[in-house]
């Protein structure tokens, strides 16, 4: 990360001179992690974390297992020296650590608050402000990073880094040009640093502009062979560019599945405990079909790092596309429910056609869940349109901290226009939402429906990437069925289908006649 211990300084403290042989480790283990030396400086922070478990050696630790790229062991360690209450300056550098860890696994929500939490105590640390600035990006909450980034450029004269910030400044403000010209003067003058490669990556890949956003990626591999964050970015952006095909009509996505299996392979041999490496493996044997495979990688990821909620969805998700219906629950039994307005109600929902009981006790969880919706989760409505009218207007929040146009928004504005007969305006916003989260089912049903209604050629597109992405809704697999021309394509279709819905008679009559067809 840029700049990313720039504002936190390790010290060994007043050494006493009745110092034990722990406080001696403690400062041979410090020392060790300042040259670098990371496997020898964790085995002595244990070592001295074991006669006694002080803040600062466990801090130091957490530390060191992030620069081993040990993300849960690091997240475990600063958990554990935050619930010693540690004084409040290391309180906040262990915020901080918190923050870098949430980011490396792109959970930028947790990151931003990690951040926004140690500059409440030290507003002076630009390199954390810098993370926060950065972490708002990727949550599109574009008027805060431009608020942190244009107090930075302010506050210093931070050279090299005036480029990087006016490239913030320029996306917060939407002007992508402007910011595509500071990040590459950046890349000039700077060459090897990576970061400058991340954020041009993330900026192509914001724009859907592929080649360039793969260009970028293979540059930083190149350019950074052993570091695991660049074959994280490369394999992140072949990701990406197979999901946007699966609404692009004959575009090939072998080619890209196989190179970033390539770059799997090296990211888990360069850092074999890293759970997101497992994450982005089931999300490519997700969008190969390979179910149990994909299956076997989200529990990996979920086992390593039971804190995040998206690797549990992901998982039980994959156990009842396998039919696999007690297990899921019994998943979802550890499910922590996210706060009202979070983005994992997305996913949360899906469980609306799946298991629609687990979603009412989930919401019966929270407050102010309106009494309308309360009675749609009861009673499912035959035409759900009225259930994702009232559940997208509960997910969105008020608040100054929301994008002003979220594609829940966008969404929602669609559904009451498709109401009103204004399908092609519908549809423009739903390609809007679609174009901000690609990875959301929801808009690519809807657009997918609209096609059917209307005639469009590319409806089954829409409807196949949807169910791509939510292959536990049997509402789904069957418009999908019942749609797609008899032949190779709908009787893979419906043989994965009826591995998930077994029961469903009217799949296995359609299966039956796809059979019978010459």
């Amino acid at each position: 990360m840029l700049l990313l211990w720039s504002s936190i300084s390790l010290s060994a403290g007043q050494q006493s001179v009745y110092a034990t042989d722990g406080e001696l480790l403690y400062t041979e283990g410090l020392q060790l992690l300042q040259q670098g030396l990371y496997p020898e400086a964790s085995q002595v922070l244990e070592r001295a974390i074991a006669l006694s478990a002080e803040p600062e050696r466990l801090f130091a630790l957490g530390v060191t297992y992030y620069r081993l790229h040990r993300p849960a062991q690091a997240y475990q360690v600063y958990q554990q020296a935050l619930s010693v209450l540690p004084e409040a300056g290391l309180a906040a550098r262990i915020r901080s650590g918190l923050g870098d860890v949430y980011f490396a696994m792109d959970d930028y929500s947790r990151a931003a608050e990690a951040y926004r939490q140690a500059l409440d105590f030290q507003p002076g640390w630009s390199g954390v402000r810098l993370k926060l600035a950065t972490s708002y990006l990727r949550l599109e909450r574009y008027n805060e990073a431009l608020n942190e980034s244009e107090t930075l450029l302010k506050s210093q004269d931070p050279l090299i880094e005036a480029y990087y910030l006016r490239s913030l400044i320029y996306l917060g403000r939407h002007q992508w040009e402007a910011a595509t010209v500071e990040l590459e003067a950046l890349a000039n003058r700077q060459p090897q640093r990576f970061e400058t490669y991340q954020q041009r990556n993330w900026l192509y890949r914001l724009q859907r502009r592929y080649p360039e956003a793969v260009k970028v990626a293979d540059e930083a591999t190149t350019l950074y062979r052993t570091l695991p964050e660049a074959y994280q970015l490369a394999t992140v952006t072949r990701l990406d560019k197979m999901t946007q095909c699966l609404v692009t009509p004959n575009c090939k996505t072998q080619a890209d599945a196989e190179l970033a299996h390539q770059h799997l392979e090296r990211w888990l041999l360069l850092s074999p405990e890293q759970p997101q490496v497992y994450y982005e493996l089931g999300r490519l044997e997700q969008l190969t079909d390979d179910r149990l495979a994909a299956q076997a990688a989200y529990e990996q990821a979920y086992l390593r790092f039971p804190a995040r909620t998206d690797y549990l969805l992901k998982l039980a998700e994959s156990d009842w596309v396998l039919n696999q219906r007690a297990q899921a629950r019994k998943w979802l039994k550890d499910l922590v429910v996210p706060e009202a307005g979070s983005p994992l109600w997305r996913e949360l929902a899906k469980w609306h056609n799946q298991d629609p009981a687990l979603l009412r006790n989930w919401m019966t969880q929270l407050e102010n869940v309106p009494p309308n919706l309360n009675q749609l989760l009861t009673k499912p409505p035959q035409d759900d349109l009225a259930f994702w009218l009232s559940y997208l207007n509960w997910l969105l929040p008020d608040g100054a901290n929301q994008p002003a146009l979220r594609p829940e928004t966008q969404t929602l504005q669609a559904l009451k226009l498709w109401r009103a007969g204004e399908k092609r305006w519908a549809k423009q916003l739903l390609l809007q939402a679609h174009q901000q989260a690609p990875e959301w089912w929801l808009p690519c049903e809807l657009l997918g429906r609209i096609g059917l209604e209307t005639g469009s050629i590319d409806a089954l597109n829409w409807l196949s990437a949807a169910y791509a992405q939510h292959p536990g809704s049997q509402a789904l697999a069957l418009r999908l069925a019942e749609h797609l021309p008899s032949g190779p394509e709908r009787r893979k279709h419906l043989e994965l289908a009826l591995q998930t819905f077994p029961e469903s008679t009217r799949l296995q009559e359609l299966y039956l006649n796809d059979m019978h067809q010459p």
